[in-house]
């Protein structure tokens, strides 16, 4: 592949540090070691497709795993890595799409218990992801006991069957 600004050819190198946050969406990401193309003239990087899957897997585990008050570009980066648009978003959250639109652009603050739903609410996809890749027969039975419906034993109460 050809640099696009002097057409000569790019090579792939690691690069010790790459501050990647325009291509996440984010203010400041830097990444370590990130294998990339660099033209040998200019210097410029160039990131491939599925290492910027990459990245964007890894720094939504990090936004999630984190503890502190989501800022308004966090959660506009959760919002865009679910694919949902900011009514959705709202709606499975319980709040006005105004509200969103206002934390994505800082105007109200998110509080801890409000970050911690939109966590949570992240997070649901993982754990499916995580049932529909189970391998083992255990890990399946559980997943299956999931996938059924389960039975209620009294009002706002349920019991689910383990697997044999």
């Amino acid at each position: 592949m050809n640099c696009p600004t002097c057409g000569r050819k790019l090579v792939l190198k690691r690069l010790a540090t790459y501050e990647a946050g325009h291509l996440l969406g984010m203010r400041s990401v830097t990444v370590r070691n990130i294998p990339a193309l660099v033209c040998p003239k200019d210097k410029s990087a160039l990131i491939s497709g599925p290492a910027i899957e990459l990245l964007h897997t890894m720094l939504l585990e990090k936004v999630l795993s984190d503890s502190h008050i989501l800022c308004g570009e966090e959660v506009r980066f959760i919002r865009k890595a679910l694919g949902l648009s900011q009514g959705v978003f709202a709606d499975r959250l319980g709040v006005h799409r105004v509200t969103v639109a206002r934390w994505e652009t800082g105007e109200t603050p998110l509080d801890g218990p409000t970050s911690l739903a939109v966590r949570a609410l992240a997070a649901i996809p993982a754990v499916a992801d995580a049932a529909r890749n189970c391998k083992s027969e255990t890990e399946q039975g559980i997943r299956r006991s999931f996938e059924t419906a389960p039975t209620p034993a009294a009002p706002g109460s349920y019991t689910l069957t383990s697997p044999p």
